[in-house]
């Protein structure tokens, strides 16, 4: 995979529970005073067509701009391929995502019983699952080393090298590794640091990461696979959770808020899309790309995500046909996410003879690719989720409930990348 990727995963169900005591009159719309923290409850369908939309950004970056194919200067095509590359920001967006979810989730739950046995079980149950059986196959059918299974299992795929694998034997994992390593941390400093220096600390990383990117990449660093250059795109999803706990964004300003930072990021995002289509790639534009293309990316995530809450209401109107089409993507995302790679490893190896093989050189043949493996993918995305991962996901609420909360969440907790929500 190249850099472009690795510079921004993964997801599913978005639920969200803050403030436990969301009255009667604000889940049928009443008034709330200006000041009063965000309250709101249940499932919130954007969350996951956004995580769907993620998914097929990245699925289009992988089969296009990531496969080398030899575009003419200046042509169609080329132009193509290189907006492709604007994919790679489903990566930055689903980390922010998860630290959205997952830190409205322990702060949720901070005071409750079971804080760590409820977190890691639910953790386990939505993610090991999919993930141990993907390295079962890979190994099996000798994609991977038995060192890069090891690496995986220990959740170092990002720092495979030390246990001398290759880190991109199997370009996905480093995500997964990021977002474990995430788990095993943030739960101790949302349990044991007080909420305000919680907030200075998120508000710190999320300023001082882009800086620490800069550093790295002005002495030829790479910044994409290393969890610390990551921190911000996690970080910013976790300082909107606080944000809204803390009543710092409230019903009275929520939407201003959002349209503030869909404005200004909108702004700051012109520049990098058109460094990335026009291909600029001069040590300098290189060096400011590594550095600090994702701020405005997490900005306009922010935006979409204070949206999506401030118009949550319980009951409200059926969902259009578009965003059930994300939804879906956003429900198989995990899988999905898992396992098309390995799909167009497939492809390739098992047409490289036939008339199909000729995608290095036939943009029309490199098309047909996207669209056959695109939905292998998917079909088997989707019977995962439903026949496999759907079985473990049904003992959460037995192996982990939430006691002690007077109704229970419907929070399917989020997840990782690409669909590795707790639904």
């Amino acid at each position: 995979m190249r850099a472009h990727l690795h510079a921004t995963v993964l997801p599913q169900e978005t639920s969200v529970v803050p403030n436990q005591q969301a009255s009667a009159g604000a889940a049928a719309g009443a008034q709330e005073p200006a000041g009063d923290p965000v309250q709101y409850r249940g499932h919130i369908l954007p969350l996951d067509g956004l995580r769907g939309a993620g998914m097929l950004a990245v699925l289009l970056f992988h089969a296009f701009f990531d496969s080398n194919y030899p575009a003419a200067p200046g042509s169609w095509q080329a132009f193509l391929i290189r907006f492709t590359s604007l994919g790679a920001a489903g990566m930055t967006m689903f980390f922010s995502l998860s630290g959205f979810l997952i830190t409205g989730i322990l702060l949720d739950s901070v005071e409750k019983p079971h804080y760590w046995k409820n977190f890691y079980v639910r953790r386990a149950l939505r993610i090991l699952p999919a993930y141990l059986l993907m390295l079962v196959v890979l190994f099996a059918g000798h994609f991977v080393s038995g060192r890069f299974v090891l690496a995986c299992l220990l959740y170092i795929g990002n720092m495979a090298r030390l246990v001398g694998a290759r880190s991109q034997e199997y370009g996905v994992m480093w995500t997964l590794a990021v977002e474990e390593q995430f788990y095993l941390i943030w739960p101790l400093f949302v349990r044991y640091v007080g909420r305000s220096k919680l907030l200075w600390l998120t508000l710190a990383g999320v300023v001082l990461t882009p800086f620490f990117r800069l550093l790295l990449a002005s002495h030829g660093i790479e910044t994409f696979l290393n969890t610390p250059s990551n921190v911000d795109c996690i970080l910013s999803g976790a300082l909107l959770a606080i944000l809204l706990r803390n009543g710092t964004i409230h019903r009275g300003n929520i939407r201003k808020v959002s349209r503030w930072l869909a404005w200004v990021s909108g702004l700051l995002l012109l520049p990098i899309v058109l460094i990335a289509l026009h291909g600029f790639s001069s040590r300098p534009v290189t060096v400011f790309m590594a550095a600090f293309k994702q701020p405005p990316i997490l900005g306009l995530f922010a935006a979409y995500a204070l949206w999506a809450v401030a118009r949550h209401r319980k009951g409200g109107p059926a969902p259009s046909r578009t965003l059930r089409f994300f939804v879906f993507f956003g429900d198989i995302s995990y899988g999905l996410y898992l396992v098309h790679q390995l799909v167009f490893r497939l492809y390739d190896k098992y047409t490289v003879h036939s008339v199909l093989g000729g995608f290095n050189s036939n943009f029309g043949l490199l098309f047909v690719r996207f669209l056959i493996t695109s939905l292998i993918a998917t079909g088997i995305a989707w019977l995962s989720r439903r026949y496999f991962e759907d079985l473990f996901l049904a003992q959460k609420n037995r192996l982990a409930p939430y006691k002690g909360d007077p109704q229970k969440p419907s929070v399917p907790e989020p997840g990782v990348l690409p669909g590795m929500e707790t639904s």
